[in-house]
Order: structure tokens, then sequence, then C-alpha cells
């Protein structure tokens, strides 16, 4: 699940997308919050949840929880661009 910011009539909305092996559903939403992602996912929601590790999907109690890898490698880039003498702790 992810969601990013998107203009609606030059207004601040959020594209919110959720992606499984059968289908991708998106929809424009105009808040970002847990109470957002839980009128599409359902706030019992229990399944895996791959996410970039923003709060608000640790709201999620009952599901599994996976960074996204795509997330995990920014940061890795971004540690060792920031201090260069553990640059080579991200990588093998």
């Amino acid at each position: 699940m992810d969601e990013t910011g998107w203009k609606v009539d030059a207004q601040l909305r959020w594209l919110w997308g959720v992606v499984t092996e059968q289908i991708t559903y998106c929809e424009i939403l105009p808040l970002r919050g847990f109470a957002a992602a839980a009128s599409i996912l359902g706030a019992d929601y229990s399944g895996w949840l791959i996410h970039d590790g923003l709060q608000l999907y640790y709201k999620f109690l009952k599901a599994a929880h996976q960074s996204c890898a795509w997330h995990l490698i920014a940061r890795c880039r971004k540690m060792a661009i920031a201090t260069p003498s553990t640059a080579a702790f991200p990588w093998p």
C-alpha cells in the first residue's frame, strides 16, 4: 500500500494504491491518515501489508508488516552518502 500527493482542481488530495497478485486498486481521497487507509482495507485488516514505513500503517495491529524493498535500498543509499566511513555497511 502506498499514497502520494495528487491534485484535483488545484486542491491537494491523496492517491492511494493497493496492489495484490490479483488486482491493482487506486482511489483518490482527501486525507492521508489511518482513517483513509482503513476505508480501503478495513481497520481490522489481517493480511500482509508492505509499505514505506509511514507510522499510519502500523496502526493496522492485526497485519503482518514488511518494509518495501525500494524504500530500504533508498535508506541504505542515504546512509552511505551521509556517513562515508560506514558506507560499506549497507552493501555486501
